[in-house]
């Protein structure tokens, strides 16, 4: 039996659900409810959704959609989770080995002279963790608190993104405290060291559980998707999106 769709019927978004139809090697006709149809193949997440159809349809190219999503996540609280790394995997998949828009462009809010405040600043989150974790240690060996079961560990953390770090005992040897500020300078050399957009995705990658909790973070990736030269788009790279909507929406 041939697959695609059949134009017998009306679909307000059909040449989406005809490409979405040949990648998947479904047929789709009549019966097919055409919400239901995306809520299967794309999730129920409406934001998301939306995004994966204009894709799809045509409306917009995998560049803006990865932007899309990068907005999503940055500026809606129930969308940052530490599963975004997955999607952020996706992104790095998609742009490859570009190289970034020549200097002196701009796409949209960014500026590839603008790294520093985009991208660098990351490398403050290791210092703010080991400036907190120092400040804590401190604040106990005060007189006040000198016949206190009170720990470190156990102070009320005012920014609950840190909440994770501050609250591990773990974390309060002064070697780990050096370690943090250690990560902070490798971080920011380690970006001079790779300039394609793909390697900073890399690194922001590999500090993901440091980092995952921070709009900055989010706009860092959509400053990568926006000032890549190129962007590949293939049906194992679309799929791989729908797939990740679909399991945020599971969640």
């Amino acid at each position: 039996m041939s697959t695609g769709v059949r134009q017998t019927f009306y679909f307000k978004s059909l040449s989406g659900m005809k490409k979405l139809a040949t990648e998947e090697n479904i047929e789709v006709n009549g019966n097919t409810f055409e919400e239901l149809f995306w809520e299967k193949y794309a999730g129920a997440d409406a934001n998301y959704n939306f995004q994966i159809r204009c894709l799809y349809n045509g409306e917009k190219t995998l560049q803006d959609v990865l932007q899309s999503f990068t907005e999503i996540q940055a500026y809606n609280e129930q969308y940052i989770k530490k599963g975004n790394v997955k999607f952020v995997k996706i992104v790095r998949t998609a742009i490859g080995s570009s190289e970034w828009i020549p200097r002196g462009e701009y796409r949209g809010d960014y500026h590839v002279d603008n790294r520093i405040h985009h991208v660098d600043n990351l490398a403050e989150i290791f210092n703010v963790i080991a400036r907190e974790l120092e400040a804590r240690v401190k604040l106990l060996e005060q007189p006040i608190f000198k016949h206190s079961d009170i720990k470190p560990w156990t102070l009320e953390v005012q920014d609950n993104r840190y909440e994770e770090i501050l609250t591990n005992e773990a974390n309060y040897s002064p070697a780990i405290i050096e370690q943090f500020k250690h990560k902070a300078n490798y971080f920011l050399s380690a970006i001079e060291e790779n300039t394609y957009p793909g390697q900073i995705l890399d690194l922001i990658i590999a500090n993901w559980d440091y980092f995952w909790n921070f709009t900055s973070t989010y706009e860092a990736v959509e400053y990568c998707i926006a000032l890549s030269a190129k962007v590949t788009d293939k049906p194992l790279i679309r799929k791989s999106l729908r797939e990740f909507s679909i399991q945020t929406n599971s969640e």
